[in-house]
């Protein structure tokens, strides 16, 4: 409880404590409640609107923690980080990208340098959304810098690492769809974007499928199959990987 109080300078009443206890503890709909009696007693209450916001977003009523955030917001103008931050969330969940990506990018862009650690966590992942909505919306080179953002940030996130080069390998597919030439720097960089992906997490299940999938695009079946064969059953990837696996291990029986 101590670190949301410090957060926001939250007042030591037991209503709200009750509140946090419910929330902390997954009871969402009965930290709603608490939270409302305590914003019918005083509707300036910032906190109690923000963590009313996180309740609903976690039982998925997106729409009613939106206007939640809005009012903490509103109530609460010093705060450029965490009410817009789940906002942005929020907006993402449910489609409304632009949206979504302008209020990262502000989020982003007026916290950035800052050394408090919470912060730092905060504007690392508002680059990281940012990215993955780019590569939603097919603007490639909006995604790389996004991602590059992250990286600058904390050089050990893999997943950066395995997105960027994800960028990167739709591209060379996209070419290899048209029937044109791929650019090979793009295949040069997802190769070391993997690389560092699995130097920093071995069992990344994305960037395993993903180097796999790059040494059995240039007739490299045999160095292929070890990553694929690191992809887990519980994986989304797996049965793509399978069918991938199956491919090279017909190439080499033929070779």
């Amino acid at each position: 409880m101590t670190f949301f109080k410090k957060i926001f300078g939250s007042a030591q009443n037991a209503n709200f404590d009750t509140g946090m206890n419910y929330f902390m503890s997954g009871q969402f709909q009965e930290a709603v409640d608490v939270f409302d009696k305590l914003i019918a007693n005083n509707p300036k209450d910032h906190e109690s609107f923000y963590y009313k916001g996180e309740c609903l977003m976690a039982l998925g009523k997106h729409k009613e923690a939106l206007s939640c955030f809005d009012e903490a917001m509103n109530l609460n103008k010093k705060d450029n980080l965490l009410s817009p931050f789940c906002k942005a969330k929020c907006l993402e969940i449910t489609e409304r990208l632009e949206e979504a990506l302008n209020l990262y990018k502000k989020i982003a862009n007026e916290n950035r340098g800052e050394s408090n650690n919470m912060t730092k966590s905060i504007v690392e992942e508002s680059f990281y959304r940012m990215g993955m909505i780019f590569m939603k919306l097919r603007k490639d080179n909006e995604a790389v810098e996004a991602f590059s953002s992250v990286l600058e940030i904390n050089p050990k996130n893999d997943n950066a690492f395995t997105n960027r080069a994800g960028v990167r390998v739709e591209r060379i597919q996209e070419a290899v769809r048209k029937g044109q030439e791929y650019n090979k720097s793009d295949q040069v960089e997802a190769y070391m974007d993997y690389a560092e992906a699995l130097s920093i997490n071995p069992d990344n299940a994305l960037a395993n499928y993903g180097m796999g999938y790059l040494h059995f695009g240039v007739s490299k079946p045999k160095e292929a199959l070890p990553f694929l064969e690191k992809v887990p059953p519980e994986s989304p990837l797996y049965k793509q990987a399978q069918s991938l696996k199956e491919a090279c291990l017909k190439e080499t029986n033929e070779n």
